[in-house]
């Protein structure tokens, strides 16, 4: 994104809903629910209004991002039983868990 674009006081608004597993903690993956697509709302660089409307991997990133300026990291939003370690990625996910992309 260019500096122009950067929103201060924010607002995020969500439309759908997909899982995701998230990557932040070295050698350890979570599933987090994301919005499919978002409208961020909020001041730009200049003071001024600004409106970001987002879907697929822009949306996700906005979300992390958004996320992370609230002072929250994946294991604040996690589905906790799905909590794992790299080496066990390949198991499947526990009964009752939200299946990955799917809405």
């Amino acid at each position: 994104m260019h500096a122009e674009r950067v929103a201060t006081h924010r607002q995020l608004l969500g439309f759908g809903l997909r899982d995701d597993f998230n990557t932040i903690v070295d050698g350890f993956r979570a599933v987090v629910e994301r919005y499919l697509e978002v409208e961020v709302t909020g001041l730009g660089h200049d003071g001024q209004p600004i409106k970001v409307d987002a879907s697929g991997w822009q949306a996700r990133i906005l979300q992390h991002k958004c996320d992370h300026l609230d002072g929250s990291i994946y294991v604040d939003t996690m589905v906790p039983r799905t909590f794992r370690t790299v080496k066990n990625l390949e198991l499947p996910l526990p009964i009752g868990s939200p299946k990955l992309g799917v809405l």
